[in-house]
């Protein structure tokens, strides 16, 4: 029903007069063909129209609409024409009535993208329409139809809401990439290093925090500037090579290189350097991320100056030049105006100062004071504490004019302390006001160690060599060896003794070289185990001559050397040639055979004259041994041996005020020594006990006086002595040395104070228990220690019973304490367990047998004189004092004493008839017979003897490895007058 008619409706003038003056109703159900001209030409217009059209008469029927309405009915047309309008859109006719029944009333209403959902093609589907609606004026003028223009929107609408929902959604995407553009730029500014984008001509484009506060300057400063502005001049070039490499798409790189600061500080980075590429690939800038690594830098070159320093200082032999190259050495490294070095007189109050580096300002010299170098700074060196002062204007403890007067603003001064006195300071001036850092004084501290050893090390050379050249200058044998029997150093004397063969290797020479196979036997157990002990030997002994392997004979002297610690680590011998002194007196002995022969009633008197010439001989040896070599020998060693040195200088020189002083110093080295020696038997499991019944809570109660003395004040002693305490088997004196090291351990482990506690114990242990243990089921009495102090960690306590270790610093312990408890106990049957944890306390226990005998009482000396009945005691030892000593003690006890100088000597009078009730004699017996087999003879001869053994050394092999027989005992030497006659009278009244 389409035509050409144009797309208009006259709705107006002389048409629309006409279409208002037809008869609808005539012709609403008539043919078209019928209708009038006018009308028909109206509806070919409507019809025609590209606007949908539809012309309904009343509310009820549709008259007609056109094509371009048609879409709109989708399945209802053409089936719907000529039925009311009701039918066609009953879906919608809730909605359309309000509409129909204003515009029936006269109104046009007019309608934009209204939202209906019509049934078209028997679906319901949600649409949009525009629609007008007009009345249509009957010839009553009354409304008798509506015409309806309408278009549907559907299109436009969903495509304008698709708009909107797009435009809202990007609003949303928008806004999600700010604030994760926000949270990047936060994460990226608090990031640990420097970030920065860089276009290809090196200019930045972006900066975090971190690489503003690197290179110290402003983000808005930066954002002007280019990357070839802030790096070091030595570095751009290699910078800007690999930099230009990765922008033209290269790999990354790194690099480490220096920043210039404003301030003129120069930084160290290590750079990372990425190409940043677009959307096309192409690299359009660069990501750098930079650390800073000055202070692994600084660390380095502090490490590699070091290092070069101790080179340095290592080939210089002059103090001197020790003191000037340090000086030097720091004062570059450093670019400091001033480093000195100083040590104190003999006064202890000024400090001298032997040299300085100076840069811009006069070197110090002469003697400083504490007015000089401030009373406060003084104090804190003495108390080995660095003093550091970055600038003397702003500290109180300094006067800013006295420093002023020296060119100096800003200085640090390390002191140098040993045996906790002040000896030395090395310091550092700046004239200007300086931040120290703490890699620098740090610097200090270790470079002015390492002054000071080296100065040491060439002042002991220098002591060295002058005592060399008089060593080699003397004519008799003088050396050194260590224990083991490795030579240290011999002189030249020693070739015209012993023979120089041809290309004999002097370096390489032991002490067993020296002697015969036979003599040697003799010199390790009499010579270098006394001088293990701490003790000196002398005597005639044979060397084998190198050449013609002849014997030679000598008198040696022997002394030991020890360490810091008091440890014997080596020895020293002075020997000399008897060759002709024994000529002469196998002479003498030869022509006394011949005139005996000859002379056979002059033989007593000639044997008297011998004998006489024979010990002349010997007082003339020994008076040329003591008044020659031995005499310089013992000066040589006066810095060595100690107090005894000095006492026998002291005597040489008529100075007798501080011989008591020297004597007492003396003493208390012997004790030191002798306690140090059982320690290392007790550690080996070597030593000699004398286990007697023993109550710990009496030995607990008579060493709680010596206990809370060594405490001191700060520490609260507590015992818990259990009730009904067993007795047990144990050398009462080692039990003792055990606790009270126990205590000193304890004490050390808490020098801010805290809580001891001894405690004692019966133990019963069944199977398992003893199994834990590594002891057998049975009883045991446990004497356990238990402090609140530092305590240990795992792996130090695994090793705290090891000989040797020690946690403490050196000079303050020999590691020997924990390792002689240990050994100890183990001896004594027993078995030594510690336990503890960092910052709660150590315990440790020891598990010793059960005894049923009481303990024996200890009777002291001034109790035990003139307790005797005159019982006879036999003594045996080849030294004459010792005998004297002990025949002494037994004379006062009012026993009667026979003494013997050898076993032979002594068992011929074990044969005799003669009443013995004691034997005491020594272990180690000259002529082939020990004293072990004396008393073992003695106990064939004589069953129930009692025998007391008096011994140096531990005798193991002739003890029975540290278990006596029952009735013998035995006494360690040196011992107390008191615990000799003590000893002697519980034996007698056993």
């Amino acid at each position: 029903m389409t035509n050409s008619i144009p797309n208009c409706l006259c709705g107006g003038g002389k048409a629309g007069e006409r279409l208002r003056a037809i008869d609808w109703t005539a012709i609403s159900m008539g043919r078209p063909e019928d209708w009038p001209q006018p009308l028909q030409t109206a509806v070919r217009i409507v019809l025609g129209s590209v606007f949908p059209m539809m012309v309904h008469w009343g509310p009820d029927f549709v008259t007609f609409y056109n094509d371009a309405y048609a879409p709109s009915l989708g399945a209802k047309h053409p089936g719907n024409l000529g039925r009311p309008a009701r039918e066609w859109w009953e879906e919608l006719w809730d909605e359309l009535t309000p509409i129909f029944e204003r515009v029936l009333a006269g109104e046009s209403f007019h309608v934009e993208d209204g939202n209906y959902i019509p049934h078209r093609n028997g679906h319901a589907r949600e649409a949009w329409f525009t629609h007008s609606h007009s009345p249509v004026w009957g010839d009553d003028g009354k409304v008798a139809g509506i015409f309806l223009v309408v278009t549907e929107t559907t299109r436009r609408v969903v495509a304008e809401r698709g708009l909107q929902q797009a435009n809202e959604n990007l609003e949303v995407q928008l806004a999600a990439l700010r604030a994760s553009e926000a949270r990047l730029n936060a994460l990226v500014n608090q990031a640990a290093a420097g970030i920065a984008q860089v276009d290809p001509a090196g200019r930045f484009v972006f900066v975090n925090d971190r690489y503003c506060a690197l290179v110290g300057r402003p983000r808005e400063e930066l954002l002007r500037l280019r990357l070839q502005d802030l790096t070091d001049p030595a570095d751009l070039a290699r910078t800007m090579v690999l930099f230009q490499a990765t922008i033209a798409g290269g790999p990354p790189f790194e690099v480490e290189k220096r920043y210039l600061r404003p301030d003129g500080a120069v930084v160290w980075v290590r750079n990372s350097v990425t190409g940043v590429r677009d959307a096309d690939g192409r690299v359009g800038s660069a990501l750098a991320v930079s650390l800073d690594i000055s202070d692994r830098k600084r660390a380095d070159a502090n490490q590699a100056f070091l290092l070069g320093l101790s080179d340095r200082l290592r080939d210089l032999a002059d103090p001197a030049g020790v003191v000037a190259a340090g000086t030097d050495a720091l004062g570059r490294h450093l670019e400091a105006n001033r480093v000195g070095y100083g040590e104190m007189r003999s006064d202890d109050a000024t400090m001298l100062i032997e040299a300085s580096y100076t840069d811009g300002v006069r070197p110090l010299g002469g003697s400083l004071t504490p007015a000089d170098f401030g009373a406060p700074n003084f104090a804190c060196l003495r108390q080995g504490l660095t003093v550091v002062c970055d600038d003397v204007t702003t500290d109180p403890a300094n006067d800013p004019a006295a420093w002023a007067a020296i060119e100096a603003r800003a200085f640090v001064a390390v002191p140098l302390v040993r045996d906790g006195r002040l000896r030395a300071a090395m310091f550092v001036n700046h004239r200007d006001p300086y931040l120290w850092r703490p890699d620098e004084v740090a610097l200090l501290e270790d470079a002015a160690v390492r002054v000071w050893d080296a100065l040491e090390r060439v002042r002991a050379e220098e002591t060295n060599n002058r005592y060399r050249a008089l060593i080699e200058q003397s004519e008799d044998f003088i050396g050194m060896a260590e224990l083991s029997g490795v030579a240290l150093f011999i002189n030249e004397s020693v070739r015209r003794m012993v023979g120089d063969p041809p290309g004999f290797d002097w370096s390489r020479v032991r002490i067993a070289d020296f002697f015969p196979p036979e003599d040697y036997a003799f010199v390790e157990r009499e010579l270098l185990e006394r001088l293990r002990q701490g003790g000196q030997w002398q005597g005639e002994v044979s060397l084998r001559h190198f050449v013609t392997g002849a014997a030679v004979p000598i008198w040696c002297k022997a002394f030991p050397i020890k360490d810091a610690h008091g440890e014997v680590v080596a020895f020293a011998t002075v020997s000399r040639d008897i060759s002709d002194q024994k000529r002469a007196e196998a002479e003498l002995r030869e022509a006394n055979d011949t005139l005996e022969q000859r002379i056979a009633t002059a033989l007593s008197e000639r044997e008297t004259i011998e004998e006489a010439l024979r010990q002349s001989q010997k007082i003339e040896a020994v008076g040329q041994l003591t008044g020659g070599l031995a005499h310089d020998f013992n000066n040589l060693l006066a810095g060595i041996s100690g107090s005894l040195e000095l006492l026998q200088v002291r005597m040489a020189q008529g100075r007798t005020q501080d011989a008591g002083r020297y004597i007492g110093a003396a003493q208390d080295a012997a004790r030191r020594a002798a306690s140090l020696t059982h320690r290392l038997l007790a550690f080996t499991r070597r030593q000699t006990l004398d286990p007697r019944p023993t109550d710990l809570n009496r030995l607990v109660a008579d060493l709680a006086d010596p206990i809370h003395r060594a405490m001191g004040p700060r520490v609260v002693v507590d015992t818990v002595a259990a009730a009904g305490l067993w007795t047990t088997l144990v050398d009462p004196a080692q039990l003792e040395n055990a606790l009270m090291n126990l205590c000193m351990n304890a004490r050390d482990a808490m020098p801010d104070g805290g809580r001891l506690t001894i405690e004692t114990a019966n133990q019963r242990l069944d199977e398992q228990a003893a199994r834990e243990r590594d002891l057998e089921a049975g009883q045991y009495v446990t004497l356990c220690v238990a402090d609140t102090g530092t305590g240990m960690a795992a792996n130090v306590m695994k090793r705290a019973f090891d000989p040797f270790f020690t946690t403490k610093p050196i000079g303050q312990g020999t590691g020997l304490g924990l390792s002689m408890i240990h050994g100890f106990t183990r001896q004594s049957g027993g078995q030594a367990r510690i336990r503890s944890e960092p910052g709660q306390g150590t315990v440790v226990c020891l598990y010793l047998p059960r005894e049923l005998d009481e303990a024996e009482t200890v009777v002291k000396f001034s109790e035990a004189a003139h307790t005797g009945q005159g019982e006879t005691v036999l003594v045996i030892d080849d030294e004459p004092s010792v005998r004297m000593l002990v025949a002494e003690v037994l004379t006062d006890a009012g026993y009667v004493a026979i003494e013997a100088a050898d076993g032979a000597a002594g068992l011929a009078v074990l044969r005799s008839g003669v009443r013995i009730d004691l034997l005491v004699t020594d272990v180690g017996l000259p002529g082939g017979m020990n004293g072990r087999q004396v008393a073992d003879a003695a106990r064939v001869l004589r069953r129930d003897l009692k025998v007391l053994f008096i011994t140096g050394y531990a005798e193991n092999a002739v003890l029975g490895h540290g278990q006596l027989a029952p009735g013998m005992h035995v006494l360690t030497k040196p011992f107390a007058i008191e615990a000799l006659a003590s000893r002697i009278q519980e034996l007698m009244g056993a």
